[in-house]
């Protein structure tokens, strides 16, 4: 496992392009994914999270795709 890189939390819109397509080919074929890019794809997904805690019980049940929809995008 490599160690996450540092830096601003907020992704590029490059980076969500990355996320997006990583999660597809996931989603497709996980065994045409290359570790590696998984380990990249796991990466994004957490800094895409950052931030978004929510201490309230009755909104900790929120849909996981509620959270890979691009905010850069309008």
């Amino acid at each position: 496992m490599t160690l996450a890189r540092t830096g601003g939390s907020n992704l590029t819109v490059d980076e969500w392009n990355e996320l997006n397509a990583l999660r597809d080919a996931i989603n497709t074929n996980p065994a045409s994914v290359h570790p590696e890019k998984q380990e990249r794809f796991t990466e994004l997904f957490v800094r895409s999270l950052e931030g978004k805690g929510n201490t309230e019980p009755s909104k900790c049940y929120s849909s996981v795709t509620t959270t890979l929809r691009n905010p850069l995008a309008s």
